[in-house]
């Protein structure tokens, strides 16, 4: 369920958190996702609610495949049609949330 999942990463992002900082190290949480999310408010209800409070350096969700041989459709970030895509974008314009286009544009890994 949803809260298990929100339960899970909380509890593995906070063990990244403080490994990262007793080693020295930069936090992230990678390849994660939910494959063809089912819930139109999973981004900002379920996976950013999880991060909240949380020192990351980035999240990556895992790829997106295409449709599969057996005609099901394989992916982790919303295609338009889907009825996550509005949450998605809603994620996507938090203030705080960065993506690709936007760390080029701040230059941060150069």
């Amino acid at each position: 369920t949803d809260s298990n999942f929100l339960k899970r990463i909380q509890k593995e992002i906070k063990i990244v958190n403080k490994l990262s900082k007793e080693r020295d190290k930069i936090p992230a949480f990678a390849e994660t996702g939910y494959e063809a999310i089912p819930y139109k408010e999973w981004f900002t209800g379920v996976l950013w609610k999880g991060m909240d409070g949380y020192e990351l350096s980035y999240i990556m969700l895992w790829r997106n495949h295409g449709m599969q041989k057996n005609g099901n459709w394989h992916y982790y970030v919303p295609r338009k049609e889907d009825a996550s895509a509005q949450d998605f974008k809603k994620l996507y314009e938090y203030k705080t949330s960065l993506f690709q286009k936007d760390v080029a544009r701040e230059k941060l890994y150069q």
